[in-house]
């Protein structure tokens, strides 16, 4: 286990270094980003199920559903969508749209095919679950991060100003003008 744990983890290193070069090229303030903006509700939420299977259950096969989940949703993505990112950032008027796009076209390699990192965690997974018990913990862990991560893409795509964007969104959601609603409804 602790091999397999090693050996995923070596193909994480500099991912944030990725992200940032992405950022710049969105010219995005990266600095903003790192030190004053916070994490998407969602994404907290993410956070929080990984903090709790890391800290409190400490349960490294448990844990392995958050890669399970995150590289489940790149490793999917078909190659179409990588060119339709690719057309909706240069619509914005970003002239070299791969440029700001390396982390997750990486992941949909990296993370995809019979090698990749998804059928990795499902191998190391499916082998250390001995009982239906855990086997239904896994899943419903499963379920609650999948609809955390859906929600915080289609929270992405819902707070931003396509139609305005300039790549300058640097200011936080607290200080915008008007505030978005809270409301109660559950979101589709």
């Amino acid at each position: 286990m602790r091999g397999d744990l090693l050996h995923h983890l070596e193909g994480e290193v500099d991912h944030e270094l990725m992200l940032e070069r992405d950022l710049e090229a969105l010219d995005w303030d990266v600095a903003f980003v790192q030190d004053a903006m916070s994490p998407n509700p969602e994404i907290i939420k993410f956070m929080a199920m990984q903090q709790s299977l890391a800290s409190f259950e400490r349960d490294p096969v448990m844990f392995l559903v958050a890669p399970l989940v995150a590289e489940g949703l790149s490793a999917n993505m078909v190659p179409e969508f990588i060119h339709a990112l690719e057309r909706c950032i240069r619509s914005w008027g970003i002239a070299k749209p791969k440029s700001a796009m390396s982390f997750l076209h990486s992941h949909i390699y990296t993370d995809g095919g019979d090698k990749g990192h998804w059928q990795a965690v499902q191998r190391t997974i499916s082998k250390r679950i001995s009982s239906e018990n855990r086997f239904q913990h896994a899943l419903n862990l499963t379920e609650a991060m999948f609809v955390s991560m859906c929600s915080a893409y289609n929270d992405f795509v819902n707070d931003a100003d396509l139609d305005g964007f300039d790549g300058a969104h640097t200011e936080s959601r607290a200080s915008r003008s008007q505030a978005p609603a809270v409301t109660t409804e559950m979101r589709s």
